[in-house]
């Protein structure tokens, strides 16, 4: 009787740590997929902001303003 309690107790521990360890688990995919879409959000902001200044650039030499 006490053993069947052990083992139940037991079991009952791994299965919760399991299914924490699974919620946390799920919670960092999640956050790394946030942190890469802002990563390359921030990079196309960065390229686009090199592009419009690249052609004001191109723009006033063909103007010959300097």
């Amino acid at each position: 009787m006490l053993l069947t309690l052990l083992v139940t107790v037991i079991l009952s521990v791994v299965v919760l740590e399991f299914t924490y360890l699974m919620r946390v688990q799920a919670t960092l995919s999640g956050n790394l997929i946030d942190d890469l879409r802002a990563e390359a959000a921030a990079e196309a902001g960065v390229e686009t902001a090199r592009a419009v200044l690249l052609n004001d650039l191109v723009a006033d030499s063909e103007k010959g303003v300097m």
